[in-house]
């Protein structure tokens, strides 16, 4: 299995992307590790709730690179307990090279937590408001369809039910969502035929 770590700063100062393999290869406490961002002074510090049981819990307001931060923890922990049993079956096992520390499997609430941080991750990367800037950016419905691996018709139904959403919040608070005028051009580009496009 192949584990996204977050972007971090190396050295140099650059953003390095990392992948890790974690099947047969437990983390290491000795493998190097890249830091991650120093916090800009003044950041607020947000933190994750105690108990997420439900995507709700991990909340919008916390950045998803701190989602993905915590995701990744326990992720990795699943990955390398699971490695050491499964190399322990295979009588391969061998601490000089695969680590004497112990690793513990998840708990039932971290195993529930690493599914509801998966969801809430999910849809905060997957948010239809993405679709919207990329519209009013000049991207075609066929452009979006194909990105996201779907169809025109499912990609426009969706815009449609978001900017409606979206709409129906102004009512409620004007100083949110659509209003009347961006509501109107949100239906009329739903509307627009590729070759209008």
């Amino acid at each position: 299995m192949t584990a996204f770590i977050p972007p971090c700063r190396t050295t140099s100062g650059k953003l390095a992307v990392q992948f890790r393999t974690t099947r047969f290869r437990p983390v290491h406490p000795a493998w190097p590790r890249l830091k991650p961002p120093p916090r800009l002074p003044g950041e607020d510090v947000m933190t994750l709730p105690e108990n997420i049981t439900t995507w709700r819990d991990a909340r919008y307001d916390v950045p998803v690179s701190r989602q993905l931060e915590r995701y990744n923890e326990l992720a990795a922990r699943n990955e390398s307990a699971r490695a050491r049993v499964e190399l322990v079956a295979r009588g391969i096992y061998d601490p000089d090279r695969h680590g004497a520390e112990d690793r513990p499997p998840l708990t039932v609430a971290e195993h529930i937590e690493l599914l509801a941080l998966a969801e809430c991750i999910a849809r905060t990367v997957r948010h239809p408001a993405n679709v919207h800037h990329a519209l009013l950016a000049g991207a075609t419905w066929a452009d979006i369809a194909l990105a996201v691996g779907s169809d025109e018709h499912a990609v426009r139904r969706d815009y449609r039910q978001w900017a409606d959403d979206q709409h129906d919040l102004n009512r409620h608070h004007p100083h949110l969502g659509m209003t009347a005028d961006e509501y109107a051009a949100a239906t009329a580009r739903v509307a627009r035929s590729t070759t209008d496009a």
